[in-house]
């Protein structure tokens, strides 16, 4: 490398490094509806290769062939989601990918949330990975390795709600009266 001097500065030629953008993720947090702020690890299960994120905070992969990728998002905060992406489907010009992240229980809720949270158990233990649904609501969560879950609404002053809990072919509805900017604790719910 051949060094220049200019006044009293050193200044080296610039390296110029090419990359293609194969794909980027925008990790959408659906409680706030903006980029995820928590700290995320998302990888390709090709030889586990981890997503740059760049100041725009988008999650980069570059220079990757042409194919189908088995794309893993994990998090603290979030439940982890895997997704197949073809990259021959995207958009050569914008290869961008928008992911909902759902909140674990661990996430941080501000004091003010309109929250219901509880805790699924069966004869076997913590019931893990059954979907909570609000009826006739967009609100979805999902149950964590304690059987803990945490489903979050907005618009909502006060109502009952029916929560449709489901795993497998196993169902169960709790209704619930839902109040405005508080947490309501259901407690422990047997499933099914």
């Amino acid at each position: 490398m051949t060094l220049i001097q200019a006044n009293s500065f050193l200044i080296y030629p610039a390296e110029i490094l090419i990359r293609k953008l194969t794909f980027a993720i925008q990790a959408i947090d659906s409680y706030t509806g903006k980029n995820a702020l928590y700290p995320l690890n998302i990888s390709i299960s090709i030889n586990h290769i981890r997503a740059y994120k760049n100041q725009s905070g988008y999650f980069i992969f570059t220079d990757l062939k042409e194919g189908i990728y088995s794309l893993l998002i994990e998090s603290d905060f979030f439940f982890p989601v895997t997704k197949q992406i073809d990259t021959s489907y995207l958009d050569p010009k914008n290869p961008l990918i928008i992911i909902q992240l759902i909140p674990k229980p661990s996430y941080q809720f501000p004091e003010n949330t309109t929250l219901v949270r509880g805790i699924l158990y069966n004869v076997s233990g913590p019931v893990e990975n059954a979907s909570i649904k609000a009826h006739d609501r967009p609100f979805q969560t999902f149950s964590d390795e304690r059987g803990e879950f945490a489903i979050f609404f907005n618009k909502i002053r006060q109502e009952n709600i029916q929560l449709n809990i489901e795993k497998n072919s196993d169902t169960k509805i709790v209704d619930v009266e839902i109040k405005e900017g508080k947490t309501i604790y259901i407690g422990k719910i047997s499933f099914p």
